[in-house]
């Protein structure tokens, strides 16, 4: 399998970025083969131009998106897994990677506007795509227990928003999974939580389609 990692962290020597480096051990464990855009990293712009903004609110799927912007498309096509891997900011991801979807999830690509069949108005995926998207993980940081957050209603409203609107069913299967608790009280158990929470990723990548374990 090829999945297709979108990372969205302006570093890399902290939690987020030791479990997506756990992430991509267990599936180079597994024998999957992946590709990461590293959004901080490689600059990606994440302002919706005005050209772009008109090009989507005219549903005008027939001309072209910027370069970039098809670039990260051709790596959604490509995979038959995503993955999105960040820090949860204010109950939701990193503004970068909230740009990325304003601009990549783009009319002709991720929705259909001039389409009457309600599947068809959600595309899985580009015109390019070799097969259909069979899964979406998310794989996100918090500093708060995971207790806290669903009492709050707060972990309800991140499912919500990333797997109900953001992937909804442009892939197969969606899971979201929470490694949260990282401002534990105790150094002691700051770092039994992230030798869990790294385990647990590990895991996701060596049983990248096994059991649906959360949505």
């Amino acid at each position: 399998m090829l999945v297709y990692i979108v990372y969205a962290h302006p570093r890399h020597d902290c939690l987020t970025g030791d479990l997506l480096d756990a992430f991509v051990g267990g599936l180079t464990q597994a024998g999957h083969q992946h590709t990461i855009s590293d959004l901080y990293r490689m600059g990606f712009n994440p302002v919706l131009s005005q050209a772009e903004y008109e090009r989507e609110s005219r549903f005008d799927a027939g001309s072209q998106v910027s370069a970039d912007v098809a670039a990260e498309q051709a790596k959604l096509d490509a995979a038959d897994v995503w993955a999105f891997v960040y820090p949860v900011w204010w109950t939701d991801c990193p503004a970068i990677l909230k740009g990325w979807f304003d601009r990549v999830w783009a009319v002709g690509w991720a929705y259909n506007k001039t389409s009457t069949n309600p599947a068809e108005a959600r595309l899985a995926h580009g015109p390019g795509a070799a097969s259909p998207t069979k899964k979406a993980l998310v794989l996100c940081t918090a500093g708060n227990p995971e207790s806290e957050l669903r009492e709050s209603g707060c972990l309800q409203a991140m499912k919500t928003v990333m797997l109900g609107d953001r992937i909804n069913d442009r892939t197969d299967q969606a899971e979201f999974h929470l490694f949260a608790g990282s401002t534990a009280a105790t150094a002691e158990d700051r770092q039994a939580l992230r030798q869990h929470h790294l385990a647990v990723a590990r895991n996701l990548g060596v049983k990248l389609l096994g059991e649906q374990t959360s949505r």
